[in-house]
């Protein structure tokens, strides 16, 4: 009998070990993607039982202090979710009991142990430190540029190499870089600011042309807009003929800003038949030869817009040139090379080089942009199953002896809606609003660091696309308020990291919810919230993080700071759902939320998953 019953016991435990793997296996192959950025590999798991379980668990996110939370739940589960990007969890715990004695361990999240803990997060929620009903939330993410991630590339890192470089066009550059590595203790680049430059806030012209475009952009106080249809092949069809007329439409959206006092960053893109590397891609990179065919043409269209009446000063070369070659003929992306470990980027350089003197002949006042870069994800801690290659297209750049031929870098920095008002996250980039924040200030950091790395100085910084994305929020209410909370924040991330200008994308995209305005032409929630801030701090300086030192010892809160004269004004949000009660040194002078209507007054303040505007005269 006792033979029996340990056979028995034996089989068990062989069962749940096979049952577990089978779980995994499956959560692993149904990773899917919908949206501009690759997600991480997804986890999707069915559990349906009841479970009583005592856990003790040291949980360290990103840029949260760390916590111990000590509680016994007991739930009945029965969830289909699909969690992304969550982040490493060290557990010390007596795990769920299965009718085994299983061992106590200090562990990282390993299959059984994670597969657990990923059942109970959504009663358990470690970012609010409550007992949550649970939920379940799906969502995809697609990559637009169908990047794939197969290639290993090993570097030996802090080891410096001699390149040397030599132009079909007869220049020849040697130049000492360090392969890949980010320096850990680097100082903290500080991009150049440009001057008479002190609103950041743009606003993408798609979806809407001509003075009623213009007037909706002016109208919630942005100083910036980005076009994109400077198209080379519709104004040079035949090399050396050049035919502005096709062009009518884009001078007149030009003519309107300018009127307005919207400064512009104007997109160059697409290449001609006659001057394409790979035949059919109308994207994609211009032969060695035709180089200077695209210089001359850079000089021409320099010569005409940089001039009254169009005043275009901001020229962004290609749009997400990272991403790879097609043979279409598409608005973005087609210069990225994945047979390269840089993904292209010296080749990139080398037209950088071609066109930059041209460039500057015409109008030596013209700023030239490194095309916006996708960042498909974060190359230096790559999410699980990705290498991120293609984000190393700007180290290629440099690598390339691209440095001396751009003014600013430009890149594109997407978040998405996590079906919840407040709650959203980039997990290719480890970003979310309970740890990062948005993720323009991650990638910024990035790109700044590579700028140190390299040695690279006197470059400003532009996020040339942002938005708050959802599949599948169509006439949703909660993604619409979700959205306008998230934008202020978005540019005043932007801000904090020194950018020149941060770009919500666009009008009307009808893009994944990247809209401001409806179909019937009526401006969403989020138009009225970026005139809010517009008005607080969109002309006012960027004084620092909120911190514990500012509420009296409380955390657990998002802030930023601004000065303005003799003026202060935090916006500022609680981390996660809790309500946090900031204790305030001085009574503010006015409290508001972000569509500006006032808010009782106090210095013991509540805020929550709503940020807040405190101002101090």
């Amino acid at each position: 009998m006792h033979l029996f019953i340990r056979q028995g016991w034996r089989l068990a435990g062989i069962g749940i070990i096979v049952v577990t793997s089978w779980l995994l296996i499956i959560g692993f192959l149904s990773a899917q993607v919908d949206g501009r950025v690759q997600a991480a590999p997804l986890i999707t798991a069915t559990q349906s039982e009841t479970a009583t379980a005592t856990i003790t668990a040291t949980i360290t996110p990103t840029s949260t202090p760390k916590f111990t939370e000590t509680t016994t739940p007991t739930a009945t589960l029965n969830a289909t979710f699909t969690p992304t990007g969550t982040p490493e969890i060290t557990t010390t715990a007596t795990p769920i009991s299965i009718g085994l004695p299983l061992p106590t361990a200090e562990i990282p999240l390993t299959p059984v142990i994670s597969l657990a803990w990923r059942v109970l997060l959504p009663v358990l929620s470690w970012d609010d430190q409550v007992v949550e009903a649970p939920i379940t939330n799906s969502w995809t993410i697609t990559d637009i540029a169908s990047i794939t991630d197969t290639v290993t590339v090993t570097e030996t890192p802090l080891v410096t190499d001699v390149v040397i470089i030599s132009d079909d066009i007869g220049l020849t550059d040697t130049v000492e870089v360090t392969p890949s590595v980010i320096l850990t203790n680097a100082p903290e680049y500080t991009p150049v600011v440009l001057a008479n430059n002190t609103n950041i806030f743009g606003i993408e012209t798609v979806g809407a042309t001509g003075a009623q475009n213009a007037q909706f952009i002016a109208g919630a106080g942005a100083g910036w807009t980005r076009h994109s249809d400077l198209n080379w092949p519709q104004v040079e069809p035949t090399e050396g003929v050049r035919n502005w007329d096709s062009m009518a439409g884009l001078e007149e959206d030009l003519r309107q800003a300018s009127a307005r006092g919207i400064k512009v960053v104007l997109i160059v893109l697409r290449t001609p038949a006659w001057a394409q590397k790979i035949v059919g891609s109308g994207c994609g990179p211009i032969r060695v030869d035709k180089l200077p065919a695209f210089a001359n043409f850079m000089r021409d269209a320099v010569a005409r817009y940089s001039a009254p009446p169009f005043n275009v000063k901001y020229w962004e070369i290609w749009n997400e040139p990272d991403a790879p070659t097609v043979k279409e003929n598409k608005g973005w992306g087609c210069l990225g090379n994945p047979a390269d470990a840089y993904y292209g980027g010296a080749e990139y350089a080398r037209l950088l080089k071609s066109i930059y003197p041209a460039i500057k002949a015409a109008d030596a006042n013209s700023q030239v942009i490194l095309g916006g870069q996708l960042g498909n994800c974060d190359p230096v801690r790559p999410p699980a199953g990705m290498n991120c290659r293609s984000t190393r297209f700007f180290e290629g750049v440099l690598r390339g002896g691209g440095g001396p031929y751009f003014d600013g870098v430009g890149f594109h920095a997407y978040e998405y809606y996590y079906q919840s008002v407040g709650k959203w996250g980039n997990a290719n980039w480890w970003g979310a609003y309970n740890t990062t924040g948005p993720i323009v200030a991650v990638k910024a950091r990035y790109y700044k660091r590579l700028l140190t790395t390299y040695n690279v100085i006197g470059k400003f910084l532009m996020d040339t696309e942002s938005a708050l994305l959802c599949s599948s929020c169509a006439n949703n209410a909660q993604f619409e308020l979700a959205k306008a909370y998230y934008l202020p924040e978005m540019y005043a991330a932007g801000m904090s990291e020194g950018l020149q200008m941060v770009s919500f994308y666009g009008v009307r995209s009808g893009w994944l919810g990247g809209d401001l305005m409806d179909t019937s032409g009526k401006p969403l929630p989020a138009y009225d919230t970026i005139l809010v801030a517009t008005s607080k701090f969109g002309s006012a300086t960027f004084a620092g993080r909120v911190v514990g030192a500012d509420t009296g010892g409380v955390t657990g809160v998002m802030g930023y700071k601004f000065a303005q004269g003799s003026k202060k004004i935090w916006f500022i949000r609680s981390l996660s759902s809790r309500n946090i009660t900031l204790k305030l040194a001085k009574l503010p002078t006015r409290v508001s939320d972000p569509f500006g209507r006032s808010l009782p007054v106090s210095q013991s303040l509540v805020v929550g998953v709503m940020p807040v505007y405190i101002e101090w005269e």
